[in-house]
């Protein structure tokens, strides 16, 4: 009994809190609404953006085209190279290849088939770097570039072609000489 009593009692307390609050928020309203009728509250500030929609996609692509760019960075020609592997045969006659490749590497390279092609265009960049260079490259399919004896001394005591003019022959020797150290028995190590 003394429970129904204590829930009756917190009941009546809760309603006469409710009513209150009621009474209260009333009483309010009706002092503020005189006031509100003839207030001078400040209008909304305007805002009209400066910014269109499709000035903010035009930015967007303009970024996007500049991180493209970057990672296409062609220093050395690779990109180049796999763009020239990877076109369609009738677009290879309009396209430019790298200028610092050997004559033997452009010899090969246009002289490949389609499928040396794709094969070229999959493999990794240390092998299409080696590729470049005339090296052997261990790419299936594609051919090795072989040195052309005419064009790098096979030793320091070769002679330069006769029809090499005199800056050709200045590098001949210098070519010579760098690989004489190489052909060497008593070599440094290279440093680290």
């Amino acid at each position: 009994m003394l429970a129904r009593f204590a829930a009756a009692l917190t009941a009546a307390f809760q309603m006469i809190g409710k009513v209150g609050k009621w009474s209260w928020d009333v009483a309010v309203a009706t002092v503020r609404f005189p006031f509100e009728l003839i207030s001078t509250k400040p209008p909304l500030p305007q805002f009209n953006p400066t910014v269109e929609k499709s000035d903010v996609l035009d930015e967007y692509n303009e970024a996007r085209k500049r991180h493209a760019a970057v990672q296409t960075l062609d220093r050395d020609g690779i990109h180049t190279l796999l763009e020239y592997c990877r076109a369609h045969r009738d677009d290879r006659a309009t396209m430019k290849l790298p200028k610092d490749l050997p004559p033997p590497v452009l010899a090969s390279l246009v002289s490949m088939d389609d499928k040396a092609l794709r094969s070229l265009a999959t493999a990794g960049v240390g092998q299409v770097r080696k590729f470049m260079s005339g090296k052997p490259h261990g790419i299936h399919g594609v051919p090795a570039v072989a040195p052309d004896p005419d064009v790098v001394p096979t030793a320091a005591d070769d002679e330069p072609p006769r029809n090499a003019s005199h800056h050709e022959r200045v590098l001949w020797k210098i070519r010579a000489n760098m690989l004489k150290d190489r052909q060497s028995e008593f070599r440094a190590p290279a440093p680290r």
